[in-house]
């Protein structure tokens, strides 16, 4: 919030300079008042919001008898099927008579959102945009079979 007063402050303070300076120097007056039309474009609200959120529910086993550690170990190691490219998409299920975001890649569940932030992203789907990070993660001591789980960043449209 402070840093948006600054790029404000500085961006009319660039303006202004920029009228005495033309009277002097052309080019260096262009330079000022393009200085603040970027400082004054920063000030501004930001174009995205970030959401970041951990995968729920990797331990359990999908309808068709399928490992979600499994499938969690094979993207981290980049085995058949995901050696290359992979989609990840969230799609809109229900668990327990309660909405819930599953969470897909390549088609195949891997969890879902975490419930507290579902509602949320549930609320806002119409500006959600894309994941821009996924990243599988792994837990446990040395010499003990690793937990997968997944950290993924949504992005959304600030409306």
């Amino acid at each position: 919030m402070a840093a948006r007063w600054i790029f404000r402050a500085f961006g009319i303070l660039a303006f202004a300079v920029s009228i005495s300076v033309f009277s002097r120097s052309i080019p260096m007056g262009l330079g000022l008042l393009l200085a603040g039309f970027v400082l004054l474009a920063l000030s501004g609200k930001p174009r995205f919001r970030l959401v970041k959120t951990r995968l729920e529910d990797a331990s359990l086993l999908n309808e068709d008898g399928t490992s979600r550690q499994e499938i969690l170990r094979k993207i981290k190691e980049k085995e058949a099927p995901f050696q290359g490219n992979y989609m990840v998409n969230v799609v809109k299920t229900e668990r327990d008579g309660a909405p819930e975001l599953g969470v897909y890649v390549n088609g195949i569940q891997i969890g879902s959102i975490q419930r507290e932030l579902a509602q949320e992203i549930l609320e806002h789907m119409d500006s959600f945009q894309c994941v821009t990070r996924f990243k599988v993660i792994a837990s446990g001591a040395g010499g003990t079979v690793p937990e997968y789980g997944a950290e993924m960043v949504f992005r959304f449209l600030n409306r």
